[in-house]
Parts: structure tokens; C-alpha cells; sequence
């Protein structure tokens, strides 16, 4: 495993760019719940690199789906697909920080979309993996019960 750099940018103006490609009704949803999620990544950013995920907050149903789904926002040809492009850049020539063997195809999100889905779109949480790597963490996750953030 190798670390990749941290990410540049502001985590929240990325979600609030998310947010504004959605829906009004979604949108002005996303938007009243924005404390919270500023809340919960400033516990993310100012925890011990070694604590893992905060305490998950709670979100109505509606809400959790939709923060949930921010994150295919992100997708090629969807109106954020350059936070996604943006994240694979900080690979080293490409290859996935878990295994160093494969080139990084697909996002990683360190602590679990499931748990956290406020975290979808930050990119504190999102690694450039392979798609092996990527299935392998998923299957582990439910052996472990710590995140590891790697950023440097």
C-alpha cells in the first residue's frame, strides 16, 4: 500500500456543487441538512488519522437516499464528473494505492457510503483503486471494524 496526497480543494464546495445539480426539491433538502454534514467532516478532518469514521449521524430516509446517491453525480457524463477526475489525479502514475499493481479504476469510499453517506462526494474519502481492490475492501469491511484514512 502506498499513500496518495491529500486532496486539494474544499470538500464542502464540492458537495454544495453536487447539490446544486440537483433538483430544486433536492437541492433546498441537500441544503438543510448541510450543517450536519459540515458537522460530521469537521470530525472526520480533526479525528486521530488511526480513529476511523465518526459516529454516524442520523438522517431521515429520504435524505440518506439522496445523500447516498450524490455520489453518482460524479459519474462520467454526469454533471460532476470533474471531482472524479480530479481524485484519480492523485495517483502515482495511475496505479492503485492498495496494491500498486493495477491501474486505479473505480473510487474507494474509505469510511462506508452505507454508514456515512454524507462522506459520498468529499473527497477526503475517496481513493483511486483498482476494481479488484475495490471488491476485496468491500468484503473485508465486514471483518473490520476501523476505516484507515491513507492520505498523507
Amino acid at each position: 500500500m502506498h499513500n496518495i496526497p491529500s486532496p486539494y480543494g474544499n470538500d464542502l464546495a464540492d458537495f454544495d456543487l453536487v447539490c446544486e445539480s440537483r433538483n430544486t426539491h433536492n437541492r433546498d433538502l441537500l441544503k438543510s441538512v448541510r450543517p450536519k454534514v459540515s458537522s460530521q467532516y469537521e470530525r472526520y478532518v480533526t479525528s486521530s488519522r488511526l480513529a476511523g469514521a465518526p459516529e454516524a449521524e442520523s438522517f431521515s430516509g429520504e435524505v440518506r437516499k439522496l445523500l447516498f446517491s450524490n455520489f453518482s453525480k460524479m459519474d462520467t457524463g454526469k454533471a460532476c464528473e470533474h471531482l472524479r477526475m480530479e481524485v484519480f489525479t492523485r495517483t502515482q502514475d495511475g496505479q492503485c494505492p492498495y496494491c500498486s499493481l493495477q491501474d486505479a479504476s473505480s473510487l474507494d469510499h474509505i469510511i462506508e457510503r452505507s454508514t456515512h453517506p454524507e462522506f459520498a462526494v468529499l473527497r477526503l474519502n475517496l481513493a483511486p483503486v483498482c476494481e479488484r481492490c475495490n471488491r476485496e475492501k468491500e468484503n473485508a469491511r465486514a471483518k473490520c471494524d476501523r476505516n484507515h484514512r491513507f492520505h498523507l
